[in-house]
């Protein structure tokens, strides 16, 4: 599970996620960044970070196969590919942070 800040949204060029848990897409994900990276340094693309937090507090199993809460998510932003990227971070539902 990530806990992505506004803090790290401003900091960072894009942000890749696993489309699995467990993380058994490690090489597509890594080839998936690299390609975005190496888009990026060449000036082809420009990257548009954004956060949008989901009213929903989860916990226990949040994987993402085998009909999980949070499939649903993960299949719409598959569909949603048109974009260069978009990672969904399950936030961990024991942090306390106003932010979180």
């Amino acid at each position: 599970m990530q806990n992505i800040t506004k803090r790290i949204i401003r900091l960072v060029n894009t942000l890749v996620g696993y489309y699995t848990e467990p993380y058994v897409n490690m090489f597509e994900t890594g080839y998936k960044a690299a390609k975005i990276l190496f888009s990026i340094l060449n000036e082809e693309i420009i990257t548009r970070n954004c956060r949008k937090k989901i009213p929903m507090i989860t916990s226990g199993n949040l994987r993402v196969s085998g009909g999980c809460l949070l499939e649903r998510f993960f299949k719409e932003a598959r569909i949603l590919r048109k974009n260069i990227s978009i990672s969904i971070f399950p936030g961990n539902h024991y942090i306390d942070s106003p932010e979180l």
